[in-house]
């Protein structure tokens, strides 16, 4: 039995019991081109056949305090997402915010050169939690990846304020649904 493309989903807390620091900033993932004037391509998650859910794919440097030892405490993670997570902690050191993933998937590699080779592992999320920049939206039953739509009632200017109108606007709040009304 094959299991070429296999993703395993372990629960944040078993898979890094001391937690996560993000350091740095989410950055898009480029496709590789030997035309360095050529415009950078954001990465989609899909395969050369086609597979894949093709949502955009965003790169971050983690660190897990729980490591055995410095060369395998930072490593690369990458995000599928629509729209780049954005981390809803303060810092705590400079550069440095702890985070917890949502959509955790992890698939065994093999890490090293010659005879020096171990397993390693390429690890991936849907996003962060406590994210409300408004990446994260509920989908609405036949529009797939749309954000929900909510009606906000904002005043003209205060020589109008008697007359409001209402514009369209994307609601970050978790659960909203369409027709919700926006209190920010």
């Amino acid at each position: 039995m094959a299991m070429k493309n296999l993703w395993f989903t372990p629960a944040f807390n078993e898979a890094f019991p001391k937690g996560l620091f993000l350091l740095g900033d989410i950055e898009p993932m480029t496709e590789f081109n030997p035309d360095r004037n050529a415009p950078k391509r954001q990465r989609t998650d899909q395969d050369a056949d086609g597979n894949g859910t093709g949502k955009r794919l965003w790169k971050a440097t983690v660190t897990d305090p729980d490591a055995p030892n410095a060369r395998q405490a930072s490593f690369d993670l990458v995000f599928v997402a629509d729209h780049m997570p954005v981390p809803s902690a303060p810092e705590v050191a400079p550069g440095m915010r702890p985070i917890v993933l949502e959509g955790l998937q992890v698939k065994p590699k093999i890490a090293g050169q010659g005879e020096f080779k171990s397993i390693g592992w390429n690890i991936r999320a849907t996003g962060i939690v406590g994210d409300t920049s408004g990446a994260k939206q509920v989908n609405l039953p036949g529009f797939d990846a749309h954000p929900v739509i909510c009606l906000q009632r904002v005043a003209r200017s205060r020589l109008h304020s008697s007359r409001l109108r209402t514009r369209s606007v994307v609601c970050g709040r978790a659960g909203a649904s369409a027709g919700t009304r926006c209190t920010s």
